[in-house]
Parts: structure tokens; sequence; C-alpha cells
């Protein structure tokens, strides 16, 4: 990652962290599913992600919703957890869980670019329809999903129980030192809404076969 990405993501003001998290995150995930539309095969990561396998056979949408709930908030956490550790070494500043969430990322937009869903489908759309569809926010949950883990990666990275001194890494506060400031809570509030609402909208639209 270049200096200027890294000291804007990591900004201490949560404005421009969360501007511009989203700004990198969403370019790049929108980058990753064109690029894999035309290098990668349509299903290249069809049957990949077994977890999920058999949800659309569920009869209750508040059971789709629990369990994509439930699923989903695993790597929700994961970011959290990590936004405690810094990378190590590295200057300027930064948290491990950008790793975490450039990975994510890339999977998403593989997914995005190469149709590679677990529902059976007989219409395979071109790019555009892939790209657009996405930001129908009534019946599509990948932009919910991809915001709700944006904004808990934003609110939460000044928040390291590991802390830089001139330059150097000190490792590592105690974690009952862990805290937000007002804003960052309510940033992180709302990260959490946007999982809910994505849960909803994923288990609706596989229940009703969107």
């Amino acid at each position: 990652m270049s200096s200027f990405v890294l000291k804007t993501i990591m900004s201490t003001q949560l404005k421009k962290r969360v501007f511009f998290t989203f700004l990198f995150g969403l370019g790049y995930f929108f980058l990753v599913a064109a690029l894999s539309y035309y290098l990668l095969p349509d299903g290249f990561l069809l049957q990949k992600n077994n977890a999920t396998m058999g949800w659309d056979a569920l009869t209750n949408p508040f059971g789709e919703m629990v369990l994509i709930l439930a699923y989903n908030s695993f790597s929700y956490i994961v970011l959290v957890l990590l936004n405690q550790y810094p990378y190590p070494y590295r200057k300027p500043f930064f948290t491990i869980s950008f790793l975490v969430m450039f990975t994510l990322l890339t999977w998403q937009g593989i997914t995005i670019g190469t149709f590679s869903f677990t529902q059976a489908v007989y219409f395979v759309p071109d790019l555009t329809t892939r790209l657009f569809r996405n930001f129908d926010l009534l019946h599509r949950a990948a932009l919910w999903e991809l915001c709700g883990q944006l904004m808990f990666l934003a609110s939460t990275a000044r928040s390291a129980i590991a802390k830089e001194e001139d330059g150097q890494l000190s490792f590592f506060k105690a974690f009952k030192q862990f805290k937000l400031s007002k804003a960052e809570k309510l940033a992180l509030i709302s990260a959490v809404l946007m999982v809910i609402v994505a849960a909803i909208v994923e288990g609706m639209a596989i229940f009703k076969g969107v």
C-alpha cells in the first residue's frame, strides 16, 4: 500500500478515515469484479463456500436471516479484533485488519465478477448488469455487507491496544484501555445496523428466490 493510502485510511480524523476507506475499498472491489469478469471463467468460485450451501432450502425467512447474520458476523468480529494489532515494523502505521479486508474485497469482487453464487441461475448477465444490480439495495445485500465491513474497519482503525511513539511501536497497552470516541461509537452502531439490514435483505432474497 502506498504511503498516501495508509495515511488517509489511518487518519486520526474519523470523517477522513471513513471517506477514504470507502473510496479505496469500493473502488478496489469494483475493479476486481471487472478484471475477474474478463480474466476468469463464470462460476470460478461456485460451490467454494460450502458453509452457505443449502440455505435456500430453509422454509423460514427469519431462520435465513439469523443464519446469515451469524455467518457474516465472524468477519466483522475478526476485523475489530485485528484492528487492535498494528502491522509490525511498518511506517506509516496501519493495522493487520486492512490485510484481511483486502482479502475479503478480493473474494467478494471475484464472486460478483464471475457470478459465483450458490443459487442456480439460468441467465448470466453482462458486466454492467452484474455491477449495477448491486445497487438494488432492497433486493441485493452485497453493498450492505461490504459497507458494513468497511465501516467496522474505519470506526475502530485507531483503537489499537498497541501504540506508536516517535515512530516506534510499543506493544501492548492493556485491553481495558480499548476505547472509542463518541463519533466512532456512532459509526460502529451504523456498521451494526448495516449488518442487520444486509441479513434481512439477503434472507428475504433467498427465501423469495430473487
